[in-house]
């Protein structure tokens, strides 16, 4: 009878997660790999996010890097951003059950056993700018408040660029609406289009001759 697969059970919980680059400290190289892979995602040895990527079992794992790290690493260069970024910094009062993020490259689902996670493309010249890092359990990049807020208005198309929609669609209040850095917004719309930014400009005009 064939001897099965016994996981070393010891490397485990020394990495927050695992890549291509360490994945051979776990199972080696060679055919078997996969096989061995499979053994451990279904022993929940390891948790599967996609090929090539996998978190430590819930039991072997301390503690769990943040959703926002994960998004990060899961596919990039992204960063997060629109509903995910805009809840994180309280202007909309919506939870948010997606993982939603900004790449260059293409749009990208992912639905994996700790939740879905989302990318959207923009411009790659639109894509650097207005970004942060910060810190939970482990550091992600994320778009400022003012990226986010950009983000939402291009994607969401030109129909959408009204005080309307972001106070009654997006449930975001005028106080905080006009607190916002306009010329900030305005300077990272440049960066989208020209259509986009006088659009914007003319947005944000609403806001700065309120404030």
């Amino acid at each position: 009878m064939k001897t099965p697969f016994i996981p070393r059970i010891k490397p485990i919980p020394l990495a927050k997660y695992y890549t291509e680059a360490n994945l051979t400290d776990l199972v080696g190289h060679g055919p078997s790999r996969f096989n061995k892979l499979k053994n451990l995602v279904d022993k929940d040895f390891l948790i599967k996010l996609r090929r090539g990527f996998y978190l430590p079992g819930r039991a072997y794992c301390e503690e769990r890097i943040s959703e926002f790290t994960i998004s990060n690493l899961l596919y990039g260069p992204s960063y997060v951003s629109l509903e995910s970024a805009l809840s994180y910094y309280g202007l909309i009062p919506e939870g948010v059950y997606e993982i939603t993020a900004i790449n260059h490259y293409r749009t990208k689902r992912y639905q994996t056993p700790i939740g879905r996670f989302s990318y959207r493309k923009i411009p790659l010249y639109a894509f650097p700018a207005g970004l942060t890092t910060a810190k939970s359990t482990g550091n992600f990049i994320i778009a400022s408040i003012e990226k986010a807020l950009t983000d939402k208005l291009y994607l969401d198309g030109p129909v959408n660029l009204s005080v309307t929609y972001l106070t009654e669609s997006l449930r975001i209040e005028e106080s905080e609406l006009t607190s916002l850095d306009w010329s900030k917004i305005v300077t990272l719309a440049s960066h989208y289009n020209r259509a986009f930014n006088r659009a914007v400009l003319k947005l944000a005009s609403t806001f700065q001759t309120n404030s």
